[in-house]
C-alpha cells in the first residue's frame, strides 16, 4: 500500500566502517577451511569481503556495522504527507544520523530530528512528522528550485552477526577459495541449501 509512495535513493555510499575489522576473520574462516599456513591471508580477507557484500545484496540488509550516505532527487515533490524517504538497503538496524536539503534561499540545512520520524516497517523509511517554524505538519520544508537533492546519513548493519549468516560467508568464503583456480575448468559447487541460513534475514526488494 506504501511502496508506490516511497522514495528510493539515487546513490548511495559507505562513509566509514563502524567497526575495527570484518565481523568474520582470517583466522576463523582458515579455522572453518582447514588452512594451516598465512601465505594466503590477505587473499582470505578479500573472500570474506566478496562473501559479505553477496549475503548483503541477498538480504537487502547491511552486516557489517557502517554508516552510508543515502542521496534522493528531492523531498516529496507532491507534498503528500504519505510520501517518505526509502532508507534502501540499510537493514532493519538503521538508525538516521542527519538530514540536509537546501532551503528556498539555496542555504544547506540540516532537517531537526522533531520534523521527521522513521517508520519501522520491513524497510525502514522516513516521513515527516510535527510543526516546526520551516514546516508544516506532515509536509517536508520547502527546498531551493536549483538543489533539490536530499542527504540521509544512516547508521546501519549488527552488532552482532547472526550465527547462520556467519555461517554463510565462511562456506561462501571457503568454497571462493578452495575453487579458485579450478573456476575457469568447472562451475562454482552448487550451495542453495545452504542460502536457506539466510532467510529468516531476507528484507523485500521495495
Amino acid at each position: 500500500m506504501l511502496e508506490a509512495r516511497l522514495q528510493k535513493p539515487v546513490g548511495s555510499t559507505v562513509l566509514a566502517f563502524l567497526d575495527n575489522a570484518l565481523p568474520v576473520t582470517v583466522a576463523e574462516l582458515k579455522a572453518h577451511s582447514r588452512i594451516e599456513h598465512s601465505l594466503e591471508d590477505a587473499l582470505l580477507e578479500q573472500y570474506i569481503a566478496a562473501a559479505l557484500h553477496n549475503a548483503e545484496l541477498q538480504l537487502q540488509q547491511k552486516i557489517r556495522r557502517q554508516q552510508v550516505q543515502l542521496v534522493f532527487e528531492s523531498f516529496d515533490r507532491a507534498g503528500c504527507c504519505e510520501t517518505g524517504l526509502l532508507l534502501s538497503g540499510c537493514g532493519s538496524n538503521a538508525s538516521v544520523s542527519s538530514v540536509t536539503y537546501n532551503d528556498e534561499n539555496g542555504v544547506l540545512i540540516t532537517l531537526s530530528a522533531s520534523e521527521y520520524r522513521v517508520v519501522n516497517a520491513q524497510q525502514k523509511y522516513i516521513v515527516p512528522r510535527s510543526p516546526s517554524i520551516s514546516s508544516l505538519a506532515g509536509r517536508w520544508p520547502r527546498q531551493s528550485f536549483a538543489d533539490r537533492q536530499v542527504t540521509v546519513v544512516v547508521e546501519c548493519g549488527f552488532s552482532l552477526i547472526p550465527a547462520p549468516v556467519k555461517q554463510w560467508v565462511l562456506m561462501m568464503a571457503g568454497t571462493l577459495y578452495n575453487m579458485r583456480e579450478s573456476a575457469a575448468e568447472k562451475p562454482m559447487a552448487q550451495l542453495e541449501f545452504v542460502d536457506h541460513l539466510l532467510d529468516p534475514y531476507r528484507l523485500p526488494i521495495l
